[in-house]
């Protein structure tokens, strides 16, 4: 959605369909792990309506009139925000509006409530809205009936999933097909794109799963089989892999976990050496002088990364200063809701 919002052919898209009114547009991010303003239906308009009044100043007093009249600076309530809004068709008729709304399911709230304000928001003669969700059956009836005004994702990405998965299975040394095993490895390109329902997070596991068993030496038909076995569902992809996490590293991988959770901006990999119980003791509390250097310790935490922690925290940055994050924000997402 982002890259929808800020893309130059968006732009030029919306001129024409302004044609001689000024064009104003504002963008919400719905994330049902962010604060309370990121998931509420207050958020949702005051931020829209923050981003009008900022391309619109000239609205203000007409929009905002009791306000504007009082000088007031009391928080916004939900019927004054909808209020406000009852009023955008007749304060900004020389202006085109567009409203760019992501995440409709993370909203933690009525659907159906949401639905209904979005639907009158549309309903003013010069808005149009671009909404995104989940394919939930409350959004889907909504907003689902006309084929020519609706995107799935994961019809738009088969063909970048499937070079995805053919190059990095591909990319392994010494892989190679018999031509009796085409087929065979035609289906499981294949069965990972169908699986994959347009999440990269999803086909980037996953493949990483298939590379590590033909690392090991897996047949094509080992390999189907473990692609059979992972779930589609990405929640249920990271419990399996958590639970597969080996009983001594469960320990370390949950403070690891919990830190990276908390801290409000990465932390340095040095910084979860140093959490890592095993190898404070086993500096007997020396110097800083005779600890390993920061190179050595990064390369050390890139195993333990990639091995005890299944790959779902990575380290980021340049050799020397690496940091630590998880690899994807729905990870986070993840491990907070558990």
């Amino acid at each position: 959605m982002k890259h929808i919002c800020e893309s130059s052919q968006t732009e030029s898209c919306l001129q024409r369909w302004a044609q001689s009114d000024r064009l104003a547009t504002a963008a919400f991010y719905f994330w049902t792990s962010g604060s309370e303003m990121q998931r509420s239906q207050q958020g949702l308009l005051q931020q829209l309506l923050f981003e009008i009044l900022r391309a619109c100043p000239d609205t203000i007093p007409t929009l905002c009139s009791t306000r504007w009249a009082r000088g007031s600076f009391v928080d916004w309530s939900v019927p004054e925000l909808r209020a406000t809004f009852s009023k955008l068709g007749e304060s900004t008729c020389d202006t085109k509006i567009c409203l760019f709304i992501d995440g409709l399911d993370e909203y933690d709230g009525d659907h159906l409530e949401l639905i209904s304000i979005l639907q009158s928001i549309s309903n003013i003669h010069n808005v149009k809205l671009c909404v995104s969700s989940r394919p939930l059956p409350a959004f889907e009836d909504a907003f689902g009936h006309h084929a020519d005004y609706k995107l799935y994702l994961e019809h738009l990405t088969v063909d970048d999933i499937s070079r995805f998965a053919r190059d990095k299975l591909e990319e392994i040394p010494g892989f190679a097909i018999l031509r009796q095993e085409r087929l065979i490895y035609s289906e499981l390109v294949s069965n990972i794109t169908r699986k994959a329902e347009g999440v990269f997070l999803w086909v980037f596991l996953v493949v990483r799963s298939l590379r590590e068993g033909l690392i090991n030496g897996d047949s094509l038909p080992l390999l189907r089989q473990r692609l059979d076995e992972i779930p589609s569902d990405l929640e249920t992809f990271f419990d399996n892999l958590i639970k597969s996490v080996d009983i001594v590293y469960k320990f370390q991988m949950a403070v690891a976990f919990d830190v990276a959770i908390r801290t409000p901006e990465p932390l340095s990999m040095l910084t979860y050496w140093f959490l890592d119980d095993n190898n404070i003791h086993s500096q007997d509390l020396a110097s800083p002088s005779e600890y390993p250097d920061a190179e050595s310790i990064e390369t050390q935490m890139i195993r333990k990364l990639n091995g005890c922690y299944k790959g779902l925290l990575e380290g980021t940055g340049v050799p020397g200063s690496r940091k630590v994050n998880f690899i994807h924000r729905t990870v986070r997402d993840y491990l907070r809701m558990r």
